[in-house]
C-alpha cells in the first residue's frame, strides 16, 4: 500500500499490525481471528502429522531401520527449536500476522513438494533417508515461529480475562489437524503430503486477501511516522529483561512444566500410530488415528471454557493455571501407566485416548502462562519456552526409538513418559504463577 507524508511524497509500507497495536479487538475481529488462527493450527498439525502417520508404510517402501525412522521423526524438532525465539522476537517487533503468513508459505510448499524432492534427488546419489531428514528440518524451522506468533497476537489484542478460552479454541485446531490427517492416513505418502500442503496454501490465501487486506484493511508495510513515537510501540520494542525474568522461580517452573508436557506430547504424537500398528496389526487404523484427537478437541474447548469461567468468577489466574496443569499432568501419567499394562485393543485405545485428551488442558494452563508473566513480551518468552520444550521433545522421540530398539517394550516408554509428567506437574504446582513478572 502507498501513502503520502506531510510533504506530499509517497511512502511504501509492508504488512504490519500497526492498527491493532493500539486497541483490543472488537467482537467481530475476535471471532474472525479465532477462526483464522484455529484454521492455521489445523493446517500446521496436518503437515506435522503427515510423516508420523505414514512412517510405517514408508519404512517398508524405503527399507529404513528403526533408528533411521526415529531420526526422521525427530529431525522435525531439530529445525523447530532453532526459530522459536527468533519467531517470538519478530512477532513482538513487527506483528505476528506477517510472520505467520511468510512461514506458512514456506512449510506448506515444502510439504507439498516432499514426494517430488525425493524423486528428484533419488538419482543424485542421496538416500531417501537423507532427503527426508533435511526436508523435515526445514519444515520444522518454518513451523517453529508459529506458536510464538500466535501468543504475541493474543497477548497484544485481548484482555487477560478473554485470553484463556480464545487460546483453547485456537489450540483445538492442532487436534483437528491431527484428526484430519488421521482420516486420510491410509492413503499413499504422496497423497498425504500433497493434501496437507494444499490446506496450508489455502490458509495463506485466506489470511492475505480476506483477513489482512479486505476485512481488516491492514496497511502494507512499516510503521507510519505518526505512530513511531507512540508509547505502546516504544514499550513493545523494549528489550526483554531476561536476567530479571530468569531470577524468578515461577519462570523456571513454567519452563520445566512445559518441557515435561511437550516431552510426552511429542512421544504420543510421533509414536502412537506405530504402537498400534505393531501391537494390534489387525485393528482398524481409523479408530486410533481419529478417536484420541477427536476427544482432545472437546477437552481443549471444555478446559478453556471452565478455566476462563473460573477467572471471571474471581479465582486467581495463578490458582487456575496451577489446577489445570496439575490435573493434566497427573491424569496423563496415570493413563500412560495403565496403557502399558493393557492387553486388549479396546482398553489400550481408551487409556491412550484419555492420555491424549487431558493434554488438551495444556492450552488453558502453561500454554497461556507467557501472556500472564510477560504480557509485553509474550512472543519472545513463549518462543524460549517452546524451544526448550521442543529440544526435549525430539530427544524424547529419539530416546524412545532407542528404548524400543533395545528392549522392544512399549510399557517402558509409557512409564518413563509418565514419570516426566509427574515431575512437571509437581514443580509448576509448587512454584508456578499467573502474575506479571516483567
Amino acid at each position: 500500500m502507498v501513502s503520502k507524508d506531510n510533504t506530499g511524497q509517497s511512502k511504501s509500507f509492508l504488512i504490519t499490525e500497526t492498527k491493532p497495536y493500539i486497541k483490543h479487538w472488537v467482537r467481530s475481529e475476535k471471532i474472525l481471528w479465532m477462526g483464522a488462527l484455529c484454521w492455521s493450527c489445523m493446517a500446521l498439525y496436518m503437515v506435522r502429522m503427515a510423516m508420523p502417520l505414514t512412517i510405517a508404510a514408508a519404512v517398508k517402501e524405503f527399507q529404513w531401520t528403526r533408528t533411521q525412522s526415529g531420526a526422521i521423526l525427530s529431525s522435525f524438532f531439530w529445525g523447530y527449536t532453532l526459530t522459536q525465539v527468533l519467531g517470538g522476537y519478530l512477532s513482538d517487533r513487527f506483528g505476528g500476522a506477517i510472520v505467520l503468513l511468510y512461514s506458512t508459505i514456506g512449510w506448506s510448499l515444502l510439504t507439498f513438494w516432499t514426494p517430488k524432492l525425493i524423486s528428484f534427488f533419488r538419482g543424485s546419489g542421496l538416500t531417501t533417508h537423507s532427503v527426508m531428514v533435511f526436508t523435515r528440518v526445514l519444515i520444522g524451522a518454518f513451523q517453529g515461529v508459529h506458536f510464538p506468533s500466535v501468543s504475541s497476537i493474543t497477548s497484544r489484542h485481548l484482555p487477560e480475562k478473554e485470553r484463556t478460552f480464545f487460546f483453547s479454541i485456537v489450540g483445538s485446531g492442532c487436534n483437528l489437524g491431527t484428526l484430519a490427517t488421521g482420516y486420510i492416513g491410509s492413503l499413499l505418502l504422496e497423497e498425504v503430503h500433497c493434501k496437507t500442503g494444499t490446506v496450508g496454501i489455502t490458509w495463506v490465501i485466506f489470511l492475505h486477501y480476506y483477513v489482512l487486506r479486505r476485512h481488516l484493511n491492514v496497511p502494507v508495510i512499516g510503521i507510519p511516522d505518526n505512530l513511531k513515537s507512540d508509547s505502546v510501540l516504544r514499550s513493545h520494542k523494549a528489550t526483554v529483561p531476561w536476567v530479571k525474568l530468569m531470577k524468578q522461580p515461577a519462570f523456571w517452573a513454567m519452563m520445566i512444566g512445559h518441557i515435561c508436557e511437550t516431552y510426552s506430547w511429542h512421544i504420543l504424537l510421533s509414536w502412537l500410530p506405530t504402537y498400534f500398528q505393531e501391537t494390534y496389526p489387525t485393528a482398524k487404523a481409523w479408530v486410533y488415528n481419529v478417536l484420541p484427537w477427536l476427544v482432545c478437541v472437546l477437552a481443549n474447548v471444555v478446559g478453556g471454557y471452565v478455566a476462563e469461567w473460573c477467572i471471571c468468577k474471581g479465582f486467581s489466574v495463578t490458582c487456575v493455571r496451577k489446577s489445570v496443569h496439575m490435573s493434566s499432568q497427573f491424569l496423563k501419567a496415570g493413563f500412560l501407566i495403565l496403557a502399558g499394562s493393557m492387553q486388549s485393543f479396546t482398553a489400550s485405545v481408551l487409556c491412550l485416548t484419555f492420555a491424549v485428551a487431558v493434554s488438551g488442558f495444556h492450552s488453558s494452563g502453561i500454554m497461556s502462562n507467557p501472556q500472564d508473566v510477560a504480557p509485553r513480551h509474550a512472543g519472545a518468552v513463549f518462543g524460549l519456552m517452546n524451544m526448550a520444550g521442543s529440544i526435549l521433545g525430539f530427544v524424547g522421540v529419539y530416546f524412545s526409538s532407542y528404548i524400543l530398539a533395545t528392549t522392544n517394550n512399549w510399557a517402558t516408554v509409557f512409564n518413563v513418559t509418565a514419570t516426566v509428567n509427574v515431575i512437571g506437574g509437581l514443580l509448576f504446582g509448587c512454584y508456578g504463577s499467573g502474575q506479571a513478572l516483567i
